[in-house]
């Protein structure tokens, strides 16, 4: 063990919460600097993880996305468009 380290509790979770937060206040800045360096080296990685996630469910990612932007669901957002005949109702253009 480190100088000056302190032993993390395993067994009381209450305890072993409070010292990961405290510890993440204490280091913050270089936890910051490591995740980025992290997500700065692994960027290949990262966008093919994202890629095969988006690819493997769209319609889940849609829906996802619908929910957090408008606050709809897909099916909310599929009754709208057939309501407006697959067009835009602003211009009138075709949805693609």
């Amino acid at each position: 063990m480190a100088k000056g380290a302190v032993d993390m509790p395993l067994k009381d979770r209450k305890a072993r919460r409070l010292y990961g937060k405290t510890y993440r206040e204490k280091n913050k800045v270089r936890l910051r600097e490591q995740y980025r360096a992290w997500r700065l080296s692994s960027k290949e990685h990262l966008n093919q993880y994202r890629r095969r996630k988006y690819h493997s469910k769209p319609s889940t990612e849609r829906d996802y996305q619908l929910r957090r932007r408008y606050e709809i669901t897909l099916a909310e957002y599929n009754g709208l468009l057939a309501k407006q005949c697959g067009r835009c109702a602003v211009c009138k253009e075709p949805v693609v």
